[in-house]
């Protein structure tokens, strides 16, 4: 049996979201929750946090075209490190479910590598998901997905990123890394058993690859699990 490891001593600040996925992407509700996070930070900051993780999909919006909203967060960030989930979009590439790490005035993106099936992508060949998508889903397109997982790197500790679903996939524990923080969007499943279901499953994966997890969730359950 693997000895277990030892959650690193970071000060995190883990909040407590409960928006409803009804509001989550709606426009007239942009403003608030990006005020609602901008909130957050500096209550964290006055507490004295060094770190501090929103839930998937925090910022409702393409992160990397809101260069207002980047820049505030580089700024926050020479007082406290920030993970938090939006959307990307690359001209070339198309978009991404993608966690968001600012760091001392620098910015890094971790794009998600496991799209959940046909809900961010359509797990058929490509001649098919185009059909599927204009017959069921209006010609929206699948989620672009990174290849690899990706660490960020806060002061001694490596973290593996995760979004949601890709957390309690294997692939993700690719080389056992010994640190990872999760990000999650619950409010699809409320009210629902998923929330408590994933719970268990990260606290599974825990202990499979003796690795500590720090769990951010809207509309779940937070916390580091070893």
């Amino acid at each position: 049996t693997p000895t277990p490891i030892t959650p690193p001593a970071i000060n995190v600040a883990l909040p407590l979201m409960h928006i409803p996925q009804s509001q989550r992407w709606d426009a007239a509700y942009q403003k608030e929750a990006i005020a609602l996070n901008f909130r957050l930070i500096e209550e964290a900051i006055e507490e004295e946090k060094e770190l501090i993780i929103f839930p998937e999909s925090a910022f409702p919006l393409y992160l990397n075209r809101a260069p207002k909203i980047m820049e505030a967060l580089k700024a926050y960030s020479k007082k406290i490190a920030i993970v938090t989930g939006a959307l990307t979009y690359e001209e070339k590439q198309g978009f991404f479910n993608s966690s968001y790490f600012f760091y001392d005035g620098k910015m890094e993106i971790a794009h998600k590598i496991v799209l959940v099936p046909f809900g961010e992508e359509v797990p058929f060949p490509e001649f098919l998901v185009t059909f599927i998508n204009k017959l069921f889903f209006d010609g929206a397109k699948d989620y672009a997905k990174a290849k690899e997982p990706y660490d960020f790197k806060f002061k001694e500790v490596t973290l593996r990123s995760a979004i949601c679903f890709e957390a309690t996939k294997d692939k993700l524990y690719e080389g056992n890394p010994k640190h990872m923080i999760a990000i999650s969007n619950n409010a699809w499943f409320s009210p629902s058993i998923e929330q408590t279901l994933q719970y268990l499953l990260l606290e599974f994966y825990a202990k499979k690859y003796n690795t500590v997890i720090y769990h951010s969730a809207n509309a779940g359950k937070n916390g580091v699990i070893v």
